[in-house]
């Protein structure tokens, strides 16, 4: 920068206040002087959240009437009604690898898993693949949402 830019420059910079001077300087400095910005200016990504994320933190196993009416209208929740509408509802996927401990989960079924017709056409044990024999089942089963108990009747 030559003396005349400087003085040009400095001649601007006086009729700002203080605030426009400092802004208008750390402007120059970044436009000046390469890699400054990507020294001092790193996107913070520690609040950032997939999609994946707000479904973990929001998750609901059942949507009634009465909990999708009373549920605040935020982008979290819409996300996790139109997760739940798109799931396949009608038959879940049992997991018994802790039945011992009376411990079974259960879950939807994938869209793959209704094609294969996993949990209505073979078992619906996870890992299980029998095809004869089966018998459906309605299922109480009991869970805690948001430290909240909850009880429904699963088919099996």
């Amino acid at each position: 920068m030559s003396m005349e830019d400087f003085i040009g420059t400095w001649g601007k910079l006086m009729h700002l206040n203080a605030y426009q001077r400092h802004k208008e300087m750390i402007n120059l400095y970044y436009l000046c002087y390469e890699g400054a910005s990507e020294k001092y200016f790193k996107e913070d990504t520690s609040m950032h959240r997939t999609e994946y994320d707000v479904l973990q933190a929001n998750h609901r196993f059942l949507w009634d009437d009465e909990t999708a009416s009373t549920a605040d209208n935020s982008y979290e929740t819409r996300l996790d009604k139109k997760y739940y509408d798109k799931l396949v509802k009608e038959y879940c996927i049992c997991d018994l690898s802790r039945y011992k401990k009376s411990q079974v989960a259960m879950r939807r079924r994938t869209e793959a898993e209704v094609k294969l017709g996993k949990g209505q056409f073979s078992c619906g044990v996870r890992k299980c693949d029998e095809r004869d024999r089966l018998t459906s089942w309605d299922v109480n089963f009991a869970y805690v949402e948001q430290g909240e108990k909850k009880n429904a009747f699963l088919k099996v």
